[in-house]
């Protein structure tokens, strides 16, 4: 059964969320690319210990630019979430945070560091710059060519199963990707998508030293056999920060908020 949708809106923005659990802790949480706010009501065992207010991200659900803005900034981030901790007194915060989620909570703990308390993120995006993402975002001819493949995806999803076939793509990355790009909806998704968080680059150095003078306790979850977005590379975090962290690898893939880590959570707390 859905839980009831809230909406927050703040200048350009309109933000939908829902409120799941009850606990004394307050979080913020952040879902991946073509999720939604709902993902987190699986982790049951969260429910008694934390408030969570968790965001349908932009493009998704009934989160929306409320004008013609198109680029979502780090300044309009860090003035938005102001306004929602103050409209709901709330004074530090929990993030939960879980692949293009990731982006956000970065940013947060780079912009907001004494409001964050806490970081737990799931396979998360922001540690390293995609190299497509940054293509088809910064560059003319890539995001001209992007909008053709919107239109015309054959030649790309031909080209793709070749590479596949030879054994130069790998097939969990190409499943991933054909997934996300199997309708014209889907592609147009992307698109909106990763041109809306394309400022939305994390400082890592900037993340790092927040964690380490405010003692945010961060914890890290990645996937063994995760693809897209590897537990490999989760030292360009881990290497700055002093003893305040976690790093846990868990037997599955890229889809990580899931049941299994709610009992991996039952263990842990």
């Amino acid at each position: 059964m859905s839980i009831a949708t809230k909406i927050f809106t703040y200048k350009d923005y309109q933000l939908e969320y829902i409120v799941i659990g009850s606990g004394e802790k307050q979080a913020l949480a952040f879902h991946g690319f073509g999720r939604t706010a709902e993902d987190y009501c699986t982790l049951k065992s969260l429910k008694d210990k934390y408030t969570i207010y968790s965001f349908n991200l932009l493009h998704h659900g009934n989160s929306k630019f409320l004008t013609y803005k198109q680029v979502w900034t780090k300044a309009d981030l860090k003035e938005l979430f102001e306004a929602f901790l103050y409209q709901n007194n709330i004074e530090t915060v929990s993030l939960f945070a879980y692949s293009l989620g990731g982006k956000v909570a970065f940013c947060l703990a780079e912009l907001l560091p004494k409001k964050v308390n806490e970081l737990f993120l799931m396979a998360p995006d922001g540690i390293k710059i995609n190299v497509w993402y940054n293509l088809v975002t910064k560059f003319w001819l890539t995001n001209v060519i992007y909008k053709h493949f919107i239109k015309n995806p054959k030649p790309v999803h031909y080209v793709a199963r070749f590479l596949k076939a030879i054994g130069l793509l790998d097939k969990r990355i190409y499943k991933f990707a054909y997934h996300q790009t199997n309708s014209k909806h889907k592609r147009e998704m992307v698109y909106k998508t990763w041109m809306t968080f394309r400022e939305l680059n994390p400082d890592l150095g900037v993340v790092a030293k927040n964690i380490n003078e405010q003692k945010i306790m961060t914890l890290l979850f990645f996937g063994k056999y995760d693809r897209i977005i590897s537990a490999d590379i989760s030292h360009r975090l881990t290497d700055k920060l002093n003893d305040n962290y976690q790093l846990h690898i868990l037997e599955t893939g890229h889809d990580l908020v899931n049941e299994k880590l709610d009992e991996y959570f039952k263990e842990l707390f």
